[in-house]
């Protein structure tokens, strides 16, 4: 039986944790989709010299390939669950991505989730939430000060903003109407210590919040439509818009 396929997005230097980490996170709460690595990143060099970072044209090759990638897979697998799940600049790749699917065509992913996302606060995500059929769900943390504060302030973030983070400080509201709808926010808290998530850029690789609070993302969002089904706060606090996602 097919029970899907989760695409995992790594940033610019947290590729060997993510890509081992959230697998055997996921794992580890018993989903049985099929886990995919998508590789962008052109090498060490890449992360010595920051050109992951302000490469501009590399991304938006990079997010060819992968929406190229989720074609293949939504017309091979028409009916199967499709989510990608993208860390840090990662997130940018995926964004890319999701813009150039075309929702009219059955270009849709089921679900997206981006963990500190060096993306800027006021990235428009509208179009890339139109190509999620069950919405898209932002993790960040206001901790995020040495990578997604001083760092994009310093360096530039993924599209080239000097500025923290929208993975530190949150991102606007999605100007489309029906694009909000689909979208949730929430920051990290204390209690997320106990799955690793220490709040700081790299720790959100954590196995523990792979399993807990991207699994149970991934089971909401592949509920029976038309239910709104909530995780309980003691889990992972997520409150998916569910409904209003399919409506």
């Amino acid at each position: 039986m097919n029970h899907g396929t989760i695409l995992i997005i790594c940033g610019i230097n947290d590729v060997v944790l993510v890509r081992n980490g959230w697998p055997w996170g996921l794992r580890w709460a018993g989903l049985p989709h099929r886990i995919e690595a998508f590789v962008w990143q052109q090498g060490l060099w890449a992360v010595f010299c920051f050109a992951d970072l302000w490469r501009t044209s590399h991304h938006r090759r990079s997010a060819e390939r992968l929406a190229a990638r989720i074609r293949q897979l939504r017309q091979d697998e028409p009916d199967a669950a499709l989510h990608v799940l993208a860390h840090s600049a990662g997130t940018a790749i995926a964004a890319y991505a999701l813009e150039q699917l075309d929702p009219a065509a059955g270009e849709t992913v089921t679900s997206a989730v981006f963990v500190a996302s060096g993306l800027s606060p006021s990235y428009d995500l509208s179009r890339a939430i139109r190509a999620c059929d069950r919405g898209l769900f932002a993790l960040g943390s206001r901790l995020d000060l040495l990578t997604l504060g001083l760092g994009t302030t310093l360096l530039g973030t993924v599209d080239r903003c000097h500025r923290p983070a929208a993975g530190c400080v949150g991102f606007r509201p999605p100007s489309d109407p029906v694009a909000a709808s689909r979208f949730t926010q929430r920051f990290w808290r204390p209690r997320d210590i106990w799955q690793g998530w220490l709040g700081e850029h790299l720790s959100g690789a954590s196995p523990g919040l792979a399993r807990r609070t991207l699994a149970g993302w991934i089971r909401q969002v592949e509920a029976e439509p038309g239910s709104t089904i909530i995780a309980g706060d003691s889990d992972n606090g997520l409150r998916a818009k569910i409904q209003s996602s399919i409506g």
